[in-house]
């Protein structure tokens, strides 16, 4: 009777504790994906000060049943992180309020709600302004959170449905209007102690006992009714462990068939892997067979370079001296008009005839002599880029002898939907250079500066990142000749580079966003060996035909 009579005063003071509404709540806001307390964001100061107040007061006089600390995510995002999340805020949160309140730790309740399904159902039932309302709640209300197969894999769920509703319409609008006030929310709620609830259910409690010991009898009987219900309860506790039992039995067996086919599936893998091995040093084998072959390939090619080069040059001598005959017959054809034009101004002792025929004997005694190219423009591809199948072209203009501005557009736009693959990235760099040690027009060592942006999207069948991003930084490189009209080019440019991507993961066709970050990276940004060819040569002489 007193063990039944304990029971119920213990009973009847729980919920005079937790039956009423709490004193005092506040609701603080956190930055997009942080777990960090901010007290400079909005009204988190204020709010969360007096709260604080009304906690300090009531632990004063030590009323403080218990403080209830709430955290709530919106459902974009990956579930297990912001479970994760909502976990840490609520963990920020209690600290911040034991920190400058002083109030026990034991009293303090954290709830990680993860993603508020139920405040998202009651905001979008009393929002008229929702896209396909009604489908939305039908959604809410009757769609599991996860839906699996027979084998126990997500195939379907609540979220992927209000994505897929219409076109995405309905979930759009929902991200732009609704999830913000869910996203990063979290709320701190303060309950005291009821006193005069205390003392009334105190009452009852003392009521009860009276009635219970004038009916003793009664209750003597029931508790030998308790006594045998406890019998057959006993009975039954022990017929479920059985059951439970055999349940566990047919669990490990069926683990056990699993872990021998998931050895199978290794053994194989293995045997795949053993085959891949002894291919690859198959292929090894007949790379260092052929490394020889390749050697004497490099040095038969160094030798032709080398025989083109001898007859190029030989080549040239033959035209200079065809050019110098050439020049050798004008010179006297120069001398014999000149000797005629003073001979026909001693004849007619006017002095622009002469000054005339001379002119005209020395514009045809210099035709035919050979000059220096000095090319305006330069038209480039890094043949590095090219390799890795991201095609690209620059066009240099030659300002001077020792400045040059270029731009320069690398374009590689590959995908395979089927297989989550895509290598996607357009970039334009315009660059400024001087040259610091010349070795010719077009030729030496120099060092420039260049900026530059583009777009990128890159997956390889895993987690996907598409973004945007710019540089800006500092660059060195060489020119040197391969022949009047082409040369080699190689670079290294150092920078800084920011980026702000989405990161998203291929699911059963869908692209699902996981988080924007933003990159801030230090380092190498171009590199180059380049194939220029110089072209619009502003040097060439012009054709004359004097008269005679």
């Amino acid at each position: 009777m007193k063990n039944i009579l304990a029971s119920l005063i213990v009973v009847l003071s729980a919920l005079s504790c937790w039956g009423y509404e709490p004193i005092d709540s506040a609701v603080v806001l956190f930055r997009i994906s942080h777990r960090q307390f901010d007290p400079t964001l909005g009204e988190n100061r204020s709010s969360m000060n007096t709260f604080l107040e009304r906690v300090k007061t009531a632990k004063s006089i030590n009323n403080i049943d218990r403080i209830v600390v709430r955290a709530y995510a919106s459902p974009d995002g990956e579930y297990n992180a912001n479970n994760r999340l909502t976990g840490y805020r609520c963990e920020e949160i209690s600290n911040y309020i034991i920190k400058n309140s002083g109030v026990d730790p034991t009293l303090i309740q954290s709830i990680p709600e993860g993603i508020a399904w139920a405040e998202l159902r009651r905001r979008v039932a009393a929002n008229k302004d929702v896209p396909s309302q009604e489908k939305v709640l039908d959604i809410l209300d009757n769609t599991p959170l996860w839906i699996y197969d027979d084998r126990g894999r997500i195939v379907d769920g609540r979220k992927k449905q209000l994505q897929e509703l219409d076109h995405g319409v309905p979930y759009r609008w929902l991200f732009d209007n609704i999830f913000p006030a869910l996203r990063n929310a979290v709320a701190a709620s303060l309950f005291l102690k009821s006193d005069a609830t205390a003392a009334a259910m105190d009452s009852v409690a003392t009521g009860i006992e009276g009635r219970l010991v004038g009916s003793s009898e009664r209750l003597t009987a029931a508790e030998s009714r308790l006594a045998a219900a406890e019998s057959r309860l006993t009975n039954a506790e022990q017929i479920a462990a059985a059951a439970e039992a055999k349940k566990a039995a047919a669990e490990g067996l069926a683990a056990t068939a699993e872990g021998h086919k998931a050895t199978k599936s290794g053994l194989e893998a293995a045997g795949k892997g053993l085959t891949a091995v002894e291919e690859g040093r198959e292929a090894t084998k007949s790379g260092r067979e052929a490394a020889p072959e390749g050697l004497s390939a490099v040095a038969k090619g160094h030798e032709a370079v080398a025989q083109g080069r001898l007859a190029d040059a030989e080549a040239l001598a033959e035209v200079a001296e065809k050019y110098a005959e050439a020049a050798e017959a004008n010179l006297s054809t120069a001398e014999s008009r000149l000797s005629l034009a003073e001979e026909i101004n001693r004849q007619k002792g006017t002095k622009e005839i002469e000054e005339a025929d001379a002119e005209g004997a020395l514009k045809v005694a210099s035709e035919g002599l050979d000059h220096d190219p000095l090319h305006r423009f330069a038209l480039k591809t890094n043949m590095l880029y090219d390799v890795l199948l991201m095609p690209n072209l620059e066009l240099q203009w030659r300002i001077n002898s020792l400045w040059s501005l270029s731009l320069e557009a690398n374009v590689a736009w590959w995908k395979n939907d089927a297989k989550h693959k895509y290598y996607q990235i357009l970039m334009v760099s315009p660059e400024v250079r001087r040259f610091v040690i010349p070795k010719g027009e077009w030729h030496g060592m120099y060092v420039g500066a260049f900026v530059g942006g583009g777009k990128f999207d890159l997956e390889n069948g895993g987690t996907g990142y598409r973004g945007e991003g710019g540089m800006v930084g500092v660059s060195a490189g060489y020119m040197w000749p391969v022949t009047r009209t082409l040369s080699l080019e190689a670079e290294l440019g150092l920078g800084y580079l920011y980026s702000r991507y989405k990161e998203y993961i291929p699911h059963d066709g869908h692209y699902l966003y996981q988080r924007t970050k933003d990159l801030n990276y230090f380092g190498p940004l171009k590199v180059k060996f380049a194939l220029a060819w110089r072209f619009n040569d502003i040097n060439k002489p012009k054709k004359v035909n004097p008269a005679l």
